[in-house]
């Protein structure tokens, strides 16, 4: 563990380099007031992000912005209590942070939508808040966690119990219009752009304390540990907030760590961990198999695949967890409570993902716009596929498809030209496919070579 203090006025922003690969957390520290999160290697901050904060209530909502180069452009288009507020635009410098903060406690920031011109960090959350709101004969804690950028969002994500509670809360922000949520297969809401929704989950509703969350597109998905007051039991700690890791970004390894509460405390350490059941037999903890039997197989499937869950508490100290044969998503956390002989009592939690596969993200440009897919009719004329990737790789696979639906078969023979990287155009031929149905068909594929000289993570190489 490593305390700062008294960082410089204008550089509020923290550079750590390391020589080898490290897992990286950062608490944020105040008595009675506590929360944690993972913080994301420079190579996963992108330039556009959406903010969620809680809803009005204790304290003032805000977020921080840190820039990672000079002359950082950054507009910002705050959304206060979901009303769209004028454009806000301001330029950083490496090491700069800019801080925007609620004018006062009924202000909920989430929606907030910012994009810059080069890579930023960005932070989240309220000064103190009450979970849920109104609670006020229960604790509050701070709110905090590091915003992943809407490269790194997702569409399926699942709910685990936290320890000690009877309610969890989660809230939604979609980043497009008309993005359905769906409550283990059941249609929960639709959201409109930058539009936030809330779940408050009873677990005795929920068979083996989890649920599943699926969107029609992309969403940030928060996890909310409430106020003590709002579950009716000992040890349940203050209020937290976590970023749910979506299935998508699955990891296969991580390392987790706690952070100690005062000594006087009674404290206990969590990490939730989801893997899919058919790896259970891998899933390691510090080198060692988990037992299977601290595992809940779930009541539904996820793209046709059943997941287990588990809340196993952990030491104070650092733990690797491993899986070589599924990938797997997890969070840490810890609840402590203190009360002294005149009865007066205090309770502190933190929460942070326990990671995120941030090499994940791969997207395709058609002449320079980015889409996941395109139509494309024999009189539009030639069109130039590019994909643009983050991460190290060994080739690149392009497969294509043809449907006609006017065709009985629905398929018809075609060619195209191809150029690979190293400039030899190729022509390739398809016979018809007999399909009689709607269904896509697997086309042809041509692969193309690796740069032998690519960079690992950054800058971004394109391929065309």
């Amino acid at each position: 563990l490593a305390y700062i203090e008294d960082i410089n006025d204008k550089y509020k922003g923290i550079y750590i380099h390391s020589t080898t690969p490290i897992s990286l957390y950062a608490l944020n520290y105040f008595q009675d007031s506590y929360d944690a999160t993972l913080v994301y290697p420079v190579s996963a901050l992108y330039r556009e992000y959406v903010i969620q904060t809680y809803k009005k209530d204790h304290s003032a909502t805000e977020f921080v912005i840190a820039a990672t180069e000079n002359n950082t452009n950054i507009t910002i288009s705050p959304r206060e209590s979901g009303v769209q507020k004028a454009e806000i635009i301001i330029t950083l410098d490496k090491g700069n942070t800019y801080i925007y903060r609620s004018s006062n406690s009924d202000i909920d920031l989430s929606g907030t939508y910012i994009c810059s011109t080069k890579p930023i960090g960005v932070f989240h959350g309220n000064q103190d808040a009450f979970v849920p709101a109104g609670t006020s004969n229960g604790p509050a804690n701070h709110l905090y966690e590091q915003s992943p950028s809407t490269d790194f969002l997702g569409k399926n994500f699942i709910a685990s119990r936290t320890a000690n509670q009877e309610r969890d809360i989660i809230r939604f922000t979609a980043v497009e219009d008309n993005t359905k949520i769906y409550i283990n297969g059941t249609l929960y809401t639709t959201l409109k752009q930058y539009e936030t929704a809330e779940l408050n989950i009873k677990w005795l509703d929920y068979p083996n304390n989890s649920l599943s969350i699926n969107a029609s597109k992309m969403i940030y998905c928060g996890l909310y540990l409430t106020s003590f007051n709002a579950n009716r039991s000992t040890m349940c700690g203050a209020p937290t907030l976590t970023t749910l890791t979506p299935l998508e970004l699955a990891i296969h390894s991580t390392i987790i760590g706690t952070f100690p509460f005062r000594s006087e405390m009674s404290q206990t350490h969590y990490v939730n961990i989801v893997v899919p059941t058919e790896a259970l037999s891998t899933m390691k903890m510090d080198g060692k198999v988990i037992d299977a039997n601290l595992f809940q197989e779930l009541s539904f499937l996820i793209d046709g695949v059943q997941y287990s869950s588990a809340r196993i508490e952990v030491s104070s100290t650092a733990h690797v967890l491993d899986n070589t044969k599924a990938p797997f998503v997890c969070h840490v956390y810890g609840i402590a409570h203190y009360e002294d002989d005149d009865g007066n009592a205090s309770d502190e939690s933190y929460a942070y993902s326990g990671g995120s596969n941030t090499l994940h993200p791969m997207w395709m440009l058609i002449d320079g716009e980015r889409t996941d897919s395109v139509s494309i009719c024999e009189d539009n004329g030639p069109v130039t596929f590019t994909s643009v990737i983050n991460f190290d790789y060994t080739d690149v696979r392009w497969e294509f498809h043809t449907y006609n639906p006017n065709s009985y078969y629905g398929y018809y023979p075609y060619s195209y030209t191809y150029k690979s990287l190293e400039g030899e155009t190729k022509v390739i031929h398809r016979p018809k496919i007999k399909k009689r149905d709607n269904t896509t068909a697997t086309g042809d594929s041509v692969i193309t070579k690796k740069y032998d000289d690519i960079p690992r993570y950054r800058p971004l190489r394109e391929h065309i």
